[in-house]
């Protein structure tokens, strides 16, 4: 269970990564 749980924090904190560079990056796109 400690496996299934360390693999679901790992995936959690990659989706997390993900949507926030996907955040800045459109930011930085549509600055001025």
């Amino acid at each position: 269970m400690r496996t299934l749980f360390r693999i679901e924090l790992i995936d959690v904190l990659a989706i997390g990564v993900v949507i926030v560079t996907g955040t800045v990056v459109m930011i930085l796109i549509h600055r001025p």
